[in-house]
């Protein structure tokens, strides 16, 4: 039978219907769940005021610079994901070079020890 790529790297055979269902039935909600939790502490944290008050902090007090980089450290041991969805919705001013220090830092400090990964 002629084979046909199925959207997701895999191939099927040709006319075989994609079954949504069984693509479910593979997901791994229990990653999706705990991403979705953090992400919900993350921005309860914000609608509280917290992210904002240690935003302002960090960066009026360190400078961009040096709060990206205590950042990047603390990656090392807070997963990278929550650490750059709250700087992301503090929107501290910063430049690009600023971003993308903070942005190095995130991904080299997750990648120190393997909690942050």
């Amino acid at each position: 039978k002629e084979m046909q790529e199925d959207g997701g790297g895999r191939s099927r055979p040709r006319g075989r219907a994609l079954d949504i269902f069984k693509r479910l039935e593979q997901t791994e909600w229990d990653t999706l769940i705990f991403f979705y939790g953090v992400i919900m502490c993350v921005g309860g944290l914000g609608v509280l005021g917290y992210l904002n008050a240690l935003s302002s902090r960090a960066y009026s007090k360190l400078g961009p610079d040096i709060a990206n980089i205590c950042l990047g450290l603390l990656s090392a041991v807070i997963d990278n994901i929550p650490m750059m969805y709250a700087v992301l919705s503090t929107e501290p001013l910063m430049t690009q070079a600023e971003w993308l220090l903070v942005t190095l830092t995130a991904g080299g400090g997750g990648s120190l020890l393997s909690i942050g990964s």
